[in-house]
């Protein structure tokens, strides 16, 4: 079979829907040597693609945008390719006409939150994109939904029928699980100075995400702050990770006048230290407001790492019975008692936790997504 990939995610650095794919071409690469794959990329000067066999194909268009090419230059492309089926990783798939009339289109919905949510940034651009989604949804013959949350909302905002909308979870990602020495672990941990003079680790929460309104991470700032004025003298620290994103300088602006912003570290976009962070974090606090998948939970508990988080979206279905939750995502005072609540555990208490997390792992794989995306895509399972 000949399958057309949209692969503009790679086209950036790689978060959440880079992963996907990513992970997807891996197990494409070792598993489905019986077909041929045509990769399309926007013009870009970043492209971070895996090793591929003679199987796989590049492409890259002549448009630096994804939007116009689909509308323009791609379904002459398809044609001209022989493609049957094509797959839009992300959101978006080439325009309907003549030239892509007789290939089957299978699209994957991460989320609606971009045009659904109040906190979502309003542009001509982005209705722009809404808009797209919209009909792009309405022309695929299959909509892969990552979540059972993801599928409900787009049943509900599309009216797309269930049974065209099979759901295939993520999972943790595993290229970039390589598992620093000792030796690299300690001078990670002393260079944030998570260590004591006597060598012993300073407890601290971490949290990890393009810094954005949709993460709620404002939140967890305040809970940390309530934490610290109960608890006087705690020497609890709180590592905010990630590149920041729109809307953002609330966030860091609240973080700049914390009475203990001396205690919250911002080592930015991390790439080795991500393991070391979660690892010895007492726990991941991630109070999303609204997540397709919340890929950020199973990683943490792949690195053996409890989990504070909200009962939103699909947080519930990815977290199951290990995480720690707040009812209400923006409710501080909650927050600031879970984290009591973690950073008083006992060890036999916090083993247990991982132990929990560890099993709902165990759910989630990506052999298990990327078969089934296969299936999907060759149009074997329903």
């Amino acid at each position: 079979m000949r399958i057309g990939i949209d692969i503009n995610p790679l086209t950036e650095t790689r978060t959440g829907v880079g992963n996907y794919l990513y992970e997807i071409l891996l197990w494409l690469n070792e598993n489905a040597k019986h077909h041929e794959f045509f990769l399309y990329s926007p013009a870009s000067d970043y492209l971070e693609l895996p090793k591929l066999g003679k199987n796989f194909h590049l492409t890259k268009l002549q448009s630096k945008h994804r939007n116009i090419a689909n509308q323009t230059e791609l379904p002459k492309l398809l044609k001209n390719d022989q493609i049957e089926v094509f797959w839009g990783s992300a959101f978006h798939l080439p325009a309907r006409n003549r030239y892509t009339k007789n290939i089957r289109f299978v699209l994957t919905i991460h989320d609606l939150w971009a045009e659904f949510s109040p906190l979502a940034p309003k542009s001509l651009k982005l209705n722009l994109i809404a808009h797209l989604m919209r009909r792009d949804a309405k022309n695929a013959d299959t909509i892969i939904a990552i979540s059972e949350y993801t599928k409900r909302e787009i049943r509900r905002h599309y009216g797309i029928p269930a049974k065209k909308i099979p759901v295939t979870y993520l999972a943790p990602s595993t290229f970039d699980q390589k598992t620093p020495t000792r030796a690299e672990e300690t001078k990670i941990l002393k260079k944030y100075h998570l260590v004591d003079d006597d060598g012993n680790l300073i407890d601290y929460l971490f949290f990890l995400s393009t810094i954005q309104p949709r993460k709620n991470l404002d939140t967890a700032i305040k809970a940390f702050n309530l934490y610290k004025s109960e608890h006087e003298g705690s020497n609890l620290k709180f590592i905010v990770a990630g590149n920041r994103g729109w809307g953002s300088d609330q966030t860091f602006e609240l973080m700049e006048n914390s009475p203990y912003k001396s205690d919250i570290i911002r080592p930015g976009y991390i790439t080795t230290e991500k393991s070391v962070f979660y690892r010895n974090a007492r726990a991941f606090v991630y109070p999303s407001l609204c997540e397709g998948f919340g890929l950020p939970v199973l990683e943490a508990f792949a690195y053996n790492c409890p989990v504070i988080t909200a009962k939103n979206s699909s947080l519930p279905e990815v977290g199951g019975d290990a995480a720690f939750y707040i009812n209400k995502a923006t409710d501080e005072k909650s927050l600031a008692a879970l984290i009591e609540t973690v950073v008083n555990q006992s060890a036999l208490s916090r083993e247990k936790r991982i132990l929990m997390g560890k099993k709902q792992l165990s759910k989630f794989s990506w052999e298990k997504c990327a078969r089934e995306t296969l299936e999907i895509i060759e149009g074997n399972k329903k």
